[in-house]
């Protein structure tokens, strides 16, 4: 009979694990950019959110073509240090060797923020000749994540507890959220025209239903590795919350809400517009079936006593271990209750001003979020109308979670369709080891 103490890496590296691989895996793809590009006549046409898309979108010109079908797909992610080569590893489940690893590590603050969000949607809007008014429907299926740690604990999951023996890792002001819904909208949008001047106003109301939610959060907690890994010494004070199964269908509504939008622009004879947008102003509710965790304790771990080692096996060890067991161990409460979801409600600003004999449109914005360590977003975009209705455009962006963004897309007018495809950073695409951010979008419109 033998005994074998195994070198410790505790159970909370397993829950760091799963929670930082559904942090990482999915706003710029087109929040960052209010006007995007120009069309003939130096009409706007508007790539940005999906919210009020078509009823302020310019290039519907609705005196002539009362019906706009939008389609509308992208995927962003945009951190200060995790690079993008790791987010789509872990999102598509690769191998991450160690020299990626260490070029992440070198990269880490003391505090880091990652975010990511994957959406599609369809989109109807119609104009009213006898209300004078444009309205829609709007349908939206949206991915969110976003994550604040500290350099330590990224360095203990990816690296383990080895590189801290006989030191202690400070865990502070871990956050993490994971959030999916359904959005169904329905928005209004009223055009005030006097002599070279332009007035536009709009707002949107939405019903959310969500099917999954995970938050968890961490505050002074450490972990002490004594030397040769005899034992871990964990201090936690955390809390979690999980919906996983809130509301699979999507007219059970266990979790539902309601979010708004709004919109002013002012345009003065098609030379320079000016813009203020709110987006996501809201809430959603959980049905007193989400569960609940909430521990404050400290304890002394020693590993895995196993009697006989030839005789190992891992069904024999968990055999009777339940969850139950685990959470009396670590003193962790687990219970059912109700939970409200704030949705972080984005604002933007941007001023557009036409040049080049109308041919070109030079913009710059600022945007932000209420979400946590999150940088005011600055960015500038310079568009220019080609031959044939093709218009490129290239921008440049700072600040929100990224370092700097240089982004380019392609638009082109078929018949009644307009067609748009690009990235807020390409570079994060075709050279990923080396840009923390990238994204990709594509969109369809059509009048009729």
């Amino acid at each position: 009979m033998t005994r074998k103490r195994f070198y410790s890496l505790f159970s909370m590296r397993l829950i760091s694990i799963v929670a930082l691989w559904i942090g990482i895996s999915n706003s710029l793809a087109y929040a960052q950019t209010t006007i995007d590009t120009i069309l003939s006549n130096q009409i706007l046409f508007d790539n940005n959110q999906l919210s009020i898309q078509p009823v302020l979108n310019q290039s519907w010109d609705f005196q002539h073509k009362k019906n706009c079908l939008t389609i509308q797909g992208a995927f962003y992610n945009q951190s200060n240090a995790v690079n993008t080569q790791v987010a789509h590893a872990l999102l598509f489940n690769s191998f991450i060797d160690e020299t990626i690893k260490e070029r992440t590590f070198k990269k880490l603050r003391t505090t880091n923020g990652y975010e990511d969000e994957a959406r599609w949607s369809l989109q109807y809007g119609h104009y009213s000749p006898k209300l004078k008014l444009a309205y829609f429907f709007h349908y939206t299926y949206r991915n969110m994540r976003q994550m604040v740690f500290n350099k330590e604990s990224f360095e203990f999951v990816f690296a383990g507890n080895k590189m801290f023996e006989g030191d202690t890792i400070s865990i502070n002001d871990l956050q993490f959220r994971y959030v999916a819904y359904n959005q169904l909208q329905f928005g209004l949008s009223k055009t005030i025209t006097k002599a070279n001047h332009r007035v536009v106003i709009g707002a949107a109301i939405s019903v959310l239903q969500s099917p999954q939610y995970l938050h968890l959060s961490a505050d002074r907690s450490s972990i002490y590795t004594a030397p040769y890994g005899e034992y871990l010494d964990v201090k936690y004070n955390m809390q979690a919350e999980q919906a996983n199964n809130g509301a699979p269908e999507f007219f059970s509504f266990k979790g539902t809400g309601m979010s708004a939008d709004m919109h002013v622009s002012y345009q003065k004879n098609q030379n320079w517009m000016l813009r203020f947008n709110v987006f996501d102003v809201g809430f959603i509710k959980y049905s007193n079936e989400i569960n609940s965790y909430k521990g404050d304790s400290a304890i002394k771990f020693e590993g895995i006593v196993i009697d006989n080692i030839l005789n190992f096996t891992t069904p024999t060890i968990f055999k009777d271990f339940k969850s139950d067991s685990l959470f009396k161990i670590l003193n962790i409460e687990n219970s059912k209750k109700s939970f409200i979801y704030i949705h972080p409600v984005t604002f933007q600003l941007c001023f557009s001003k036409s040049i080049i004999h109308n041919k070109g449109m030079i913009s710059i914005g600022i945007q932000h979020k209420t979400q946590s360590k999150y940088y005011p977003y600055v960015w500038s975009k310079f568009s220019y109308a080609c031959k044939h209705h093709f218009v490129p455009s290239v921008s440049v962006g700072f600040g929100g979670y990224s370092y700097y963004n240089l982004g380019i897309d392609l638009t082109k007018r078929i018949r009644i369709c307009d067609v748009s495809i690009g990235s807020t950073n390409i570079l994060g695409l075709f050279i990923p080891q080396h840009f923390t951010s990238s994204s990709l979008y594509f969109r369809a419109s059509f009048v009729f």
